[in-house]
C-alpha cells in the first residue's frame, strides 16, 4: 500500500493519493551508458542549443542616415568625414557590436542524446525521482481537476509530467503552475530529466519511452 504523503504549495495542500503510484527503480533503465564528464558536456551543448541571439546592432551600412558627404575634404579646417553614419559620430553605426546572425548551436550526436537521456533516468531512478502513474488523466481544463488527479505524487518544487500523447485538456490544466512542466514521451530530453527534481510517468509514457531507448 503507497506511503501517504503531504504536500504543500500556494495553489495546493494534497494528501493521500488519489492512485496507487509506484516508484521505478534503476535497473528499468538498463543498456548503454555515457561517463558522467560527457553528460556533463551534453547538458551544456543542450543549454546552449536553447539559447537564441537577440542582442544586435546596427552598423553604419545599417543605420538611418544620408550618404552625403557633411563638407568638403580640404579647405575647412575641421577633420575630414565622409558620411554622417560613421561611427565616431553620435547616432553613426557600431562597430563590432553583438549581431544576431550569431550561431550558439552545438552538434550532438542522436545515438549520444539517447544513451544521455537512458544515463539521467537511470541515475533519477536511483535517487527515487521516478514514479509511475499508470492512469491517464480524463478530468477538465482545470487546475483544480488536474491538482485533485496528481494528488499525493507532486513534488512541491519541480515535477515533470510525462505523457504517452498529447494532452490538451491536462495542458491548459497545469500551463498556470511554476513548478510542473509537460512533456510527451517523444519529446523529452537529457536536460528536461536533469532540471526537475521529479519525474511522474502517466499511463503509457513508460512503455513508449523504453521503445524509444532500445532504437
Amino acid at each position: 500500500m503507497p506511503k501517504k504523503t503531504s504536500i504543500s504549495s500556494k495553489n495546493v495542500t494534497a494528501s493521500a493519493p488519489a492512485m496507487p503510484v509506484i516508484k521505478l527503480e534503476a535497473a528499468e533503465f538498463t543498456g548503454a551508458t555515457v561517463a558522467l564528464p560527457v553528460l556533463g558536456q551534453m547538458i551544456v551543448d543542450l543549454q546552449h542549443n536553447q539559447h537564441h541571439s537577440t542582442a544586435h546592432t546596427k552598423n553604419r551600412g545599417e543605420v538611418a542616415g544620408s550618404t552625403k558627404k557633411p563638407w568638403r575634404q580640404k579647405g575647412t579646417g575641421r577633420a575630414r568625414v565622409g558620411t554622417k553614419r560613421t561611427p565616431l559620430w553620435r547616432g553613426g553605426g557600431r562597430v563590432f557590436g553583438p549581431t544576431s546572425a550569431r550561431n550558439y548551436q552545438h552538434k550532438i550526436n542522436s545515438n549520444l542524446l539517447i544513451l544521455g537521456l537512458r544515463t539521467a533516468l537511470a541515475q533519477k531512478a536511483a535517487a527515487g525521482g521516478i514514479i509511475l502513474v499508470d492512469k491517464s488523466y480524463a478530468g477538465e481544463a482545470k487546475t483544480k481537476s488536474a491538482l485533485k488527479f496528481l494528488q499525493g505524487s507532486l513534488d512541491p518544487k519541480s515535477n515533470l509530467i510525462v505523457t504517452s500523447e498529447k494532452d490538451p485538456a491536462l495542458e491548459l490544466a497545469l500551463r498556470n503552475l511554476p513548478y510542473i512542466t509537460l512533456r510527451t514521451a517523444e519529446q523529452i530530453n537529457l536536460l528536461d530529466v536533469v532540471s526537475h527534481r521529479q519525474v511522474i510517468l502517466l499511463s503509457n509514457a513508460q512503455k513508449i519511452l523504453m521503445e524509444r531507448l532500445s532504437k
